[in-house]
């Protein structure tokens, strides 16, 4: 696999997830394709495996999932009290 060098500006940049392409311009130093936002941001198009290329879905179910673990506990510590 090649590695692809960036430039400093495009090194800064965010990884974002292609989804979130409205425009793709391409560095003229680099040669890196950048995306660019509804709001005019531009960032780095992040590779179709990587995190920041997940909907994030993944992270709110541990989330909520965490948070239905802890309720459940909480529950039966006070189950156990009353006794």
């Amino acid at each position: 696999m090649s590695t692809i060098t960036l430039c400093a500006f495009c090194e800064s940049l965010p990884e974002r997830s292609p989804g979130q392409v409205v425009k793709t311009i391409r560095c003229p130093l680099c040669k890196t394709d950048l995306g660019v936002s509804s709001a005019g941001d531009k960032f780095r198009v992040a590779a179709a495996g990587s995190a920041a290329a997940s909907s994030g879905h993944g992270a709110l179910i541990a989330v909520v999932a965490g948070f239905g673990a802890a309720a459940v506990f909480a529950g039966g510590v006070l189950l156990a009290m009353m006794w």
